[in-house]
């Protein structure tokens, strides 16, 4: 894509609109109903008004792409391969990841979400379920060992029956 046509013109641009989209985030405010219940000398009295709550957005590179009105697409071509963008498009990667992450250690993010979200930044969440606990089972071994050499032979549950 020719430069004259870009949207951006230049990477301090692109930076300056990162920061736009940032404080939008981190100021978004949702619209809540909310019940209000008092004691008057004439009675109980209820009343219902809508209250903005702040509720931060998620920094998203898509959310971005949104904001500024371009295309993934168009964003891959133009300016992820333009070596004079790449230091402003890793610092949006990863204060998307940054936001995220925080998001999640601090609760505003639902936990169970993190293996959705954190794969997206190479994040995983694999276990492995043929680890060995030999350090557990060589304990066992020593105790059991003891208690044979003292004569303190642990008597099995069957044996009762």
């Amino acid at each position: 894509m020719p430069r004259s046509s870009r949207k951006i013109k230049s990477p301090t641009a692109l930076a300056k609109m990162w920061d736009e989209y940032k404080a939008y985030c981190d100021s978004y405010t949702k619209q809540e109903m909310v019940e209000s219940t008092y004691t008057t000398a004439d009675g109980t009295t209820t009343t219902k008004s809508v209250k903005e709550i702040l509720s931060p957005l998620s920094y998203t590179k898509t959310g971005f792409l949104a904001y500024v009105g371009i295309s993934r697409q168009g964003f891959a071509e133009t300016y992820e391969k333009d070596p004079a963008y790449l230091d402003i498009v890793e610092k949006i990667r990863l204060e998307c990841e940054v936001d995220v992450r925080s998001k999640f250690e601090t609760g505003q993010i639902n936990s169970r979400l993190a293996p959705l979200w954190m794969s997206k930044y190479g994040y995983g969440t694999k276990t492995d379920a043929s680890v060995e606990h030999s350090a557990d089972n060589n304990l066992l071994d020593m105790i059991q060992k003891s208690q044979i050499d003292l004569g303190e032979v642990p008597e099995d549950e069957d044996d009762d029956l």
